[in-house]
């Protein structure tokens, strides 16, 4: 039966408020949640379907240069043919294993603003131990004082900032994913929670929030899969916002899918199932049910969804691995049997060979991890060498549908303070050999350096073992020359820092918005690998405080046939009072290691507010 809705958010290019009438399935996908149509149709406006444009027909032909750039030659002029729109939005669901950085970047609530990471819940047991609420992130504009979290008899949620005298307004939080709790009385100090939302509520409970380190936006950790991801389709898509929560299952990530999906939305890629842990048939057809359930609703909003298979687990038994498979195969077959859905493994890839359980007459190992793949504190969470290797079959798949849109890196752009455009720090395509050594002895000897340091920058040493080598290398992609960064580590925690400092142009003030944007590449590791990888922007003694790239494992195990990474930051907005900004790269070797990393963009940009931003 036909049913008509009035739309909250874009739905295949056709925008809010509009009233349409769908069939019954597709109508019903769009209602869940709440967040992408109502059947309460005041104040919308009937859809008119857009009239069809004449027909005209000129001669054309195409043709295509030295290059091999492609034109369409037609009425006297060519017309380049575009590669990619560059207004494409990817949005990643599943659990721990989707983490970029700061888990989840969902629309108007990841808006610029810097959060306190190392909140801490002081009495976890009163919310559900990690199974229902499992994080909280308080608000970086509020300060260090932290505040109490409570629920009510219908488990709503609501929070109060220490020293505010009044609480903030209860807030249901049934459907899990995240939402922002305000507090009474004070601006900007309220909490970012997130929550599973399949598992049972806690009712009537409470918790005191403290916070501790530095309040921060981290964009792109290296420990899961979302950073080679967008680094290596770059500006093909204009956002790539990962929502994972640790310990989601198909239920939970099924409860909060309708938050994934509001506004518009291109590319849906879908990691989910490792923490059901099946362990009967019963229990594995309750994970297949929930995941078709999950694809239903991104394919009925997304142009194209990418699923990858359930991700190996060689911390489970081999029972639970078996269920595992057999659940993946129901999907592929199901993925198979729709339009414009992908099924991607990487599961071969990441597990030794013949040591995978499929089942059989003999049951087999667990599937042991290869090396370097798994963390070993847990055999279940990923190296960045793991991470990787899983992202490169979904790389593959979504260049053949949507090719790369080229990285623009001009040497010579720089802050136009009347059209309002350009980086505003300096030398952001790292050119030029004028550059400085720090330390008590600026010297390239006493910095453990061999080369020479980019104009405007400053190239200092932590510790006093570490050698570094640094040299301008032609790029194999014909690119601008990568500066590089060769490291040798013979001491736990030292690292070389590239720097340098500058001020907000007057007509940058508080408020605006910034993004870091970065173009490095991993040439190759050696031994034990990288200890640390850091890119960042810092002001007020790291108040305000944004990394776009950081390692929280080692990066070990990597050859010379690492894709080139394009990253842009989340939009962050500037606090009052902080114009004297710090840029900074850090690369460190693990003891025993080494690694090569090149570098031809790290810049401080002027962006637009996202969508949403308070």
């Amino acid at each position: 039966m036909p049913k008509t809705i009035r739309l909250l958010s874009t739905y295949k290019g056709i925008p809010p408020q509009t009233i349409l009438t769908l069939d019954d399935a597709t109508a019903n996908v769009l209602l869940a949640g709440g967040v992408n149509a109502t059947t309460v149709l005041t104040g919308g406006i009937p859809y008119v379907a857009p009239a069809a444009a004449p027909a005209k027909v000129l001669p054309a032909s195409f043709e295509v240069d030295a290059a091999g750039k492609v034109s369409l030659v037609g009425a006297g002029f060519p017309v380049a043919l575009p590669s990619a729109s560059t207004n494409l939005r990817m949005r990643i669901a599943g659990d721990s294993l989707t983490y970029g950085g700061a888990p989840g970047r969902a629309p108007g609530l990841f808006d610029g603003r810097p959060w306190y990471g190392s909140s801490t819940i002081t009495t976890l047991a009163n919310l559900g131990n990690g199974s229902w609420l499992v994080y909280c992130m308080v608000d970086g504009r509020a300060g260090t004082a932290g505040g109490k979290i409570e629920t009510d008899a219908r488990s709503w949620m609501r929070w109060t900032y220490t020293g505010d005298p009044s609480p903030g307004p209860w807030v249901d939080v049934s459907q899990g994913g995240w939402k922002y709790l305000e507090s009474g009385s004070l601006a900007n100090s309220g909490v970012l929670v997130a929550i599973r939302g399949a598992t049972a509520p806690v009712p009537n409970q409470s918790s005191t929030v403290t916070t501790a380190g530095l309040a921060t936006i981290s964009d792109y950790n290296f420990i899961g899969y979302v950073p080679w991801l967008a680094g290596a389709l770059g500006d093909t898509f204009a956002a790539y916002e990962a929502f994972g929560i640790t310990g989601a299952t198909t239920a939970d990530i099924l409860k909060y899918m309708p938050q994934v999906l509001a506004g518009d939305v291109e590319v849906v890629c879908i990691l989910a199932g490792v923490n059901d842990a099946p362990s009967d048939a019963v229990t594995a057809k309750a994970s297949i049910t929930n995941l078709m359930a999950i694809i239903d609703l991104a394919r009925a909003k997304a142009r194209r969804v990418y699923v990858n298979e359930i991700a190996p687990n060689p911390s489970a038994s081999v029972v639970t691995n078996q269920f595992l498979a057999r659940v993946s195969e129901s999907i592929r077959a199901y993925c198979r049997t729709l339009r414009n859905v992908r099924f991607v493994s990487a599961f071969d890839k990441m597990v030794s060979a013949n040591a995978i359980a499929l089942g059989g007459p003999t049951p087999l190992t667990n599937p042991g991890g290869r090396a370097g793949m798994f963390n070993p504190a847990d055999n279940l969470h990923w190296m960045p060498l793991g991470a990787y290797t899983f992202a490169k079959p979904l790389i593959a798949a979504l260049l053949q549908d949507y090719p790369k849109e080229p990285f623009r890196n001009n040497t010579v752009g720089v802050w136009d303070s009347t059209l309002q455009v350009g980086p505003i720090s300096l030398n952001p395509a790292l050119r030029g050999n004028a550059g400085a050594f720090g330390g008590a002895t600026p010297t390239a000897a006493a910095n453990g350096v061999t080369g020479t340091v980019p104009d405007s920058f400053t190239l200092s040493r932590s510790g006093s073992t570490q050698t570094c080598t640094t040299a301008f290398e032609p790029a194999a992609d014909g690119g601008l020359d990568w500066w590089t960064t060769e490291v040798i580590g013979s001491t736990a925690g030292d690292y070389h820092e590239l720097f340098q400092q500058f001020n907000l142009p007057p007509n940058f003030v508080t408020g605006d918005y910034f993004q870091l944007v970065l173009e490095p590449q991993i040439i190759g590791t050696t031994g034990t690998g990288l200890a640390t990888l850091q890119a960042q922007a810092t002001s007020g003694g790291n108040i305000q405080s944004s990394y776009i790239i950081q390692a929280g494992r080692d990066l070990a195990g990597f050859g010379s046939d690492m894709p080139v990474l394009s990253l842009r930051s989340e939009p962050q907005k500037v606090l009052p009072g902080y114009t004297l900004f710090t840029m900074r790269i850090r690369i460190g070797a693990r003891v025993g290691g080494g690694g090569k990393v090149g570098w031809r963009r790290f810049s401080f940009e002027k962006v637009a507010p996202p969508a949403g931003a308070a």
